[in-house]
Parts: structure tokens; sequence; C-alpha cells
């Protein structure tokens, strides 16, 4: 009887370690596996906010990203026109540059031929009735006698003539590789997508340099661009090109007809 119960003794004697090398073993394994994973994560993680940041800074190259102008002539982007009965016509958007007081005569430049002019008879911003506003505010400003057809999103509210409306211009356009988002091919002559001027979207005809027959995604390259509608703009706008939903070039505006 004693011989048997020494037996057993020792038998679990020698099961204790083995015991605890197995379970050292297993702790090992899953501490290098929740370590793997958690690597993995990180690094996908880390290419995400490259790629992210890669996208982001060829988009912030071609848009304007100075220091707010609030001693400029005044520019602002028509984001959204309507009208309110017995007030008139408001139009709403951030002002680009420059101020705007109460009763400023102003114009309004883009899709359109015709230029209108009109008085900015109030500006409201965040519920509030204000005498001025500038670069960097959104407002909303009330224009005296113009009726809502005779205003719309993408033309921009200017001081009066201090920018044109143009329908043709010479712009240097990056063109972005497939890895930024871009295409996979090139351009050509007579390629028609749609350019992005600040609030609207414009069909345009690129025309390529006599001696340039095509350009490749991830080079830069000047090019005439005609619209089919005006667009207010000058010497430095910087715009997109869209492909569907696709941005597929960043430019800037180097010279106007």
């Amino acid at each position: 009887m004693n011989e048997s119960f020494n037996y057993n003794k020792n038998s679990n004697n020698k099961k204790v370690p083995i015991i605890i090398c197995i379970t050292i073993i297993v702790c090992i394994l899953v501490f290098v596996f929740f370590k793997f994973i958690k690597d993995d994560k990180k690094s996908i993680n880390n290419n995400s906010s490259i790629s992210t940041n890669t996208n982001n800074n060829v988009i912030t190259n071609s848009n304007n990203t100075s220091k707010l102008d609030k001693n400029g002539s005044f520019l602002m982007a028509i984001e959204d026109a309507f009208y309110i009965t017995g007030r008139g016509t408001i139009v709403t958007g951030q002002i680009e540059r420059g101020t705007i007081n109460l009763n400023d005569t102003i114009q309004i430049i883009g899709l359109k031929d015709e230029i209108k002019t009109a008085i900015v008879t109030s500006i409201e911003m965040d519920k509030k009735l204000l005498n001025t506003a500038e670069a960097g505010d959104n407002v909303g400003l009330l224009l005296k006698d113009i009726d809502k057809n005779e205003v719309k999103k993408g033309q921009v509210l200017a001081e009066p003539n201090s920018i044109k409306s143009v329908s043709k211009f010479v712009a240097n356009v990056y063109v972005l590789t497939k890895e930024e988002g871009g295409r996979h091919t090139p351009f050509f002559n007579d390629y028609k997508p749609k350019f992005h001027f600040r609030t609207t979207d414009i069909t345009g005809v690129i025309e390529l340099p006599s001696n340039t027959e095509i350009v490749n995604p991830g080079v830069t390259a000047s090019m005439t661009i005609e619209l089919t509608s005006p667009v207010a703009m000058e010497v430095g706008t910087n715009f997109s090109i869209k492909d569907g939903d696709r941005t597929v070039g960043q430019g800037t505006v180097t010279n106007i007809y």
C-alpha cells in the first residue's frame, strides 16, 4: 500500500515540471501570435497613412493653401442660391479673399456671358446680421434686384472689374499617376474631361503644344484648355481635372485669353 502511494506521488511529481513547461510554451506562442497581429495591423495602418498623405499632398499642392488674403479684392464662390419671399435672393459661400460691407456693389461672374451687377443689402453669419465680413467667413449675402434664375452655384461674387470671365486659358497641369488615384493612360489631344473650379465642374477640351503628342501620368506639362462655359479666373487660379469620379490632374492657370 505504501509502495503504491509512493509510486503515485513520484508519478505526480514528474508531471508537474512537464505541465509547467507546456504552460510556458503555450504562453510564449500566444504572446508571439498577438505581437505578430499587432505589428501587422500597425504596418497596414502606416501604409494607409502614407498613401493618404501622398494623395492629400497632391490635392493640397493644387489648391489654394496660402494664408487668407483679407486685404485683396473681394471674391466669393457661390455654393448655393435661393429666394426668400419678401426678402429676395440670397447666396451662400465662403469668402475667398478680401472683405464685404453692407451696400457694397459686386459683380456676378461666370457660367454666363453676361456679367450682372448687384448691391449687398444684408450680410448674415451664424444667424447674426453683420456690417462686414472677411476672408474665411461662411456667409449668406442678400442681393438687391437679383432674381433667383440670375445667379447659381459655380459663379462668383467679386469686386467690380477685379477678375475676368474666361473660357480659354493656358495652364501647367500635373497628371496624377494610378497610385495617386489618377489615370492608367496618358493625356492626348482633344481629351474632354471636366474641370473643377471652386464650386463648379465645367467640360473642356485639352490642346497639347505642337511638339507634344501625349502627357504621361506623373508628368507636369503646359496645355491650352477651352471650356464650354466661361469661369471666373486669373493667373494663379488653381483647378482640378476630373474623369468621372476620379481626379486625374491638378493645374494652375498661367495665361488667359
